[in-house]
């Protein structure tokens, strides 16, 4: 925090100090939002051959492709994977049994992983393990490192821990006191399911392939730029015509743009932004349960302020200064679940409305809104949604297809 200055000293300043500091205030605020995107977002000089050379990228043959191309940007932990994965699951554009196999792998580390971070953190907190035989069995499973041995024995160690040491679940449940952002808010869902059906034979383990609902649960952190092509959607219009009940069936097709949120991966965006004239939708995806959590590769920062500067530095490039948003603000279930134990305004002192969901939700929109009064021309399209919930992302996904019809409009308005 900066140094406060008292109103009489504020008094002695001249127009110049004022001036300087306001100057020096921009500079800092700038380069923090280079660093948080990346440099190559703001290419030097020299990096016009690089440009040249990414104009091959596999991007570039969206330009021959039919469709509504979305980009889709968002710090780690947004939901943007387990969005699009939803999307996928009600399209044409199925997952495959390939990529389900994928998936095997990065669920069962998440279930070792989850199970891990909860030892850790009694470790830490002393919170004690009362069976002997169940401490040796924790003590050896902390040894465990990446990549982790997926064998029959580990977990059934892990289903043991969970199912019979009432102290884990008792930590699990109180997580987000004792600010825990390294244990995943679907890790339940694995200790309760999958876990049962893994650990119940060696057949069992070998044969696992992944549900729908596993898959949209998994904690999978995108490295790279990942492009979903073509997926249909299907949107339904009921009316009438002469006293008759007609439905019409629309087919929407998405090519969707999908880039890591960590900070390390986030000098990956250049490229994507570098395409910008081919997305005609640029949507930015907001956790609003991370309000009370930190980066997980920065501990002093809020994850929320975190996004926050993020979506600033969006709106401000270049790239996005006349381009409509398309806000989803998601994870509703856990933010309103977390409200009563972790308050608002321990983080956000300006909020005043309690832990009432509503007041609550409309303050944290209105911190992104305040970022765009700047750019009276943009606009802001915002949806609260819970990405696990395929009936709310159906009814959103209705939305969204409207939203893309008005973004569209105001374009050819513009030109």
């Amino acid at each position: 925090m900066g140094h406060r200055v008292s109103k009489q000293q504020q008094q002695h300043n001249n127009n110049s100090s004022n001036s300087n500091h306001n100057n020096k205030k921009e500079k800092r605020q700038s380069i923090g939002r280079r660093k948080l995107i990346g440099n190559l977002i703001y290419p030097n000089s020299n990096s016009n051959n690089s440009s040249k050379k990414r104009k091959s990228s596999s991007l570039q043959c969206k330009q021959e492709k039919s469709g509504v191309n979305v980009l889709v940007l968002g710090a780690s932990g947004s939901g943007k994977t387990t969005l699009i994965n939803q999307i996928r699951l009600m399209s044409s554009d199925n997952i495959s049994k390939e990529e389900r196999l994928e998936y095997r792998t990065v669920i069962l580390f998440n279930i070792i992983e989850a199970m891990q971070s909860i030892l850790s953190a009694m470790n830490k907190y002393d919170v004690p393990i009362d069976c002997v035989h169940r401490k040796a069995v924790a003590e050896k499973l902390l040894q465990e490192v990446n990549p982790f041995p997926t064998t029959l024995d580990i977990f059934r160690s892990i289903r043991s821990l969970w199912k019979e040491e009432g102290n884990i679940q008792l930590l699990y449940d109180t997580r987000h006191e004792y600010q825990l952002s390294t244990i995943n808010d679907t890790a339940e869902y694995y200790f309760e399911h999958t876990l049962e059906h893994v650990s119940s034979s060696k057949e069992a383990l070998i044969n696992y392939l992944p549900t729908d609902q596993e898959i949209l649960r998994a904690n999978r952190k995108t490295t790279s730029i990942v492009e979903h092509s073509n997926i249909s959607f299907k949107q339904v219009t009921e009316g009438s015509d002469a006293g008759s009940n007609i439905t019409t069936y629309d087919y929407s097709y998405y090519n969707i743009l999908d880039v890591g949120g960590l900070r390390s991966y986030r000098k990956q965006w250049a490229e994507a932004f570098a395409y910008k004239s081919l997305f005609s939708t640029l949507l930015f995806m907001v956790s609003l349960s991370e309000y009370d959590q930190c980066l997980l590769e920065d501990s002093t920062t809020n994850r929320m302020q975190e996004s926050l500067l993020l979506f600033e530095s969006i709106c401000d490039l270049q790239y996005f200064k006349k381009s409509s948003i398309i806000l989803f603000l998601n994870k509703t279930d856990v933010f309103k679940e977390k409200l009563s134990s972790s308050p608002l305004y321990v983080y956000f002192p300006h909020y005043k409305g309690g832990d009432h969901y509503e007041n609550a939700c409309q303050f944290i929109l209105g911190q992104y809104k305040k970022i765009t009064v700047k750019s009276p021309n943009k606009k802001i399209y915002t949806h609260f949604i819970c990405a696990l919930d395929t009936v709310d992302v159906q009814l959103v996904m209705s939305a969204l297809h409207e939203d893309i019809i008005q973004i569209s409009l105001d374009q050819t308005t513009l030109l």
